[in-house]
């Protein structure tokens, strides 16, 4: 059914509500059937659009390879920057 929310432009959202953490929803989502990219996007683009948010203020986080390929990813970042400030 996530496929068919996502062609039929229903919001999308990933959290920590329902396995723990958001990486491991996030490759939840592709593992039912998500694009990966569309999953990642459930974490960031769509959940900040729905939230009122904007980039003007976003933290940074980056990866050693591409989540969108590999959601798995997510939960290894290689850098984390809060407020301009590296935290990781």
């Amino acid at each position: 059914m996530l496929p068919c929310a996502v062609a039929r432009a229903v919001p999308v959202l990933a959290g920590a509500d329902v396995v723990g953490t958001v990486a491991r929803e996030v490759s939840m989502l592709a593992e039912l059937g998500l694009e990966p990219a569309q999953a990642l996007a459930a974490a960031s683009s769509v959940a900040r659009d729905f939230l009122g948010g904007t980039t003007e203020s976003a933290d940074v986080v980056t990866y050693a390879r591409d989540p969108r390929l590999d959601p798995a990813v997510l939960g290894s970042p290689t850098a984390v920057v809060v407020r301009g400030t590296r935290i990781r």
